[in-house]
């Protein structure tokens, strides 16, 4: 388990990595960066209390929600086949 400030940023990672245990890489590179983008966008909702919100950027997001959700699923899914 990854240590220090970052160490969910760092697991993450791992997790969008070939493993060097034989195990798959749990999400690729579109799901990756689609994830990417709502964790940065829980920073910027937890970190910019009392400002004003994107609208335009806060709806496109909503609308990514149930596709992205359904993509991590599979993903998920897929990972536990594999393992014994």
């Amino acid at each position: 388990m990854p240590e220090g400030p970052d160490w969910h940023v760092e697991l993450f990672r791992r997790f969008c990595t070939p493993s060097s245990h034989g195990l798959p890489v749990l999400f690729d590179e579109p799901l990756r960066t689609e994830l990417g983008r709502f964790r940065g966008f829980r920073h910027v909702a937890r970190t910019s209390y009392g400002t004003e919100l994107d609208w335009a950027k806060v709806s496109a997001g909503i609308d990514r929600v149930v596709p992205t959700y359904a993509r991590f699923r599979e993903a998920v899914e897929r990972y536990l086949d594999f393992l014994p």
